[in-house]
């Protein structure tokens, strides 16, 4: 609940920093506004002045041009000769301008020099409650697995030694398939081979109520005990035997006997590759 709770204070002041990190100093003012509306006509006036050249000189050269000018080119006249609104004026009696230098930060301080000083400060205080949240889970963790004996290193021996056992169970009988006779209506071999799909599904769910899952509900143990880089080390390849576990589990289901044994050896030596990476995280501790 602590790390929730630091984690959403983390997002919402990382954008409140974010949108007044960006704020312009001056987009509220009415003398910005001013500046901005006279910029706009001068551009549209320079806009208008052209299409008025060009529409003249389609027309007629300048200076055999009618005394009477059409309806159409006399709005553009008009247009054209409009005067521009003033720019505002400062207190100096100069035109107004976009804040610069020293004048741009303190306006910005100014405007919003609050707001992402909070952001800021969320930010700090959201990433305190986080790493005390995660300590405490990490804590709880740890007198979880000592009061069960679900330690993240027996665990893992036991892991490797489970799937040690399946492969010699479970090993090589679909090679000879062809030759024992087929597959039964329950999705095993038959009764001259030694396969039962039923008892693979049962073996790999087991494995994964009594090992897989209390690794994973322990994993903040080992990140809080070995840091995060021995956590990558050792949960990588447990990551690759966990899915080629599911993908056992899904081969009996769906009937894919071949792909019972493949996934059972790769996910023994993934197995075993997290085993021994977290004794070398012991023994760098220790050392």
């Amino acid at each position: 609940m602590l790390r929730m709770l630091g984690l959403l204070l983390l997002t919402l002041g990382t954008g409140l920093a974010a949108v007044y990190g960006a704020w312009l100093p001056g987009t509220d003012r009415a003398d910005h506004r001013a500046r901005m509306a006279a910029e706009a006509h001068a551009a549209m006036r320079t806009v208008v002045a052209k299409n008025v050249v060009k529409v003249v000189a389609h027309a007629a050269p300048a200076q055999s041009r009618p005394a009477q000018s059409t309806p159409a080119l006399a709005r553009l006249d008009r247009l054209a000769a409009l005067p521009a609104p003033a720019a505002p004026l400062g207190p100096d009696g100069k035109t107004l301008g976009p804040p610069r230098g020293g004048d741009a930060v303190s306006l910005w301080a100014e405007e919003a020099g609050v707001p992402f000083g909070l952001g800021v400060l969320l930010v700090i205080i959201g990433v305190v409650l986080a790493r005390r949240g995660m300590h405490t889970e990490a804590i709880a963790a740890q007198a979880r697995s000592a009061s069960t004996g679900a330690a993240p290193g027996p665990l893992l021996a036991r892991l490797v030694q489970e799937l040690d056992t399946l492969c010699a169970r479970y090993g090589g009988a679909r090679a000879d398939i062809d030759a024992i006779g087929g597959i039964d209506a329950n999705g095993g071999i038959d009764a001259n081979g030694d396969i039962d799909m039923d008892a693979v599904r049962a073996d790999v769910e087991r494995l994964q109520q009594e090992v897989v899952n209390p690794l994973v509900e322990g994993r903040d143990q080992i990140s809080q005990e070995f840091g995060v880089g021995a956590y990558a080390d050792i949960f990588v390849p447990f990551s690759a035997a966990e899915r080629q576990l599911n993908r056992v589990w899904s081969a009996c289901v769906d009937g894919y006997i071949d792909e019972i044994h493949p996934c059972l050896q790769r996910a023994q030596v993934s197995a075993l590759q997290a085993h021994e990476a977290f004794g070398a995280a012991r023994s760098s501790q220790s050392s």
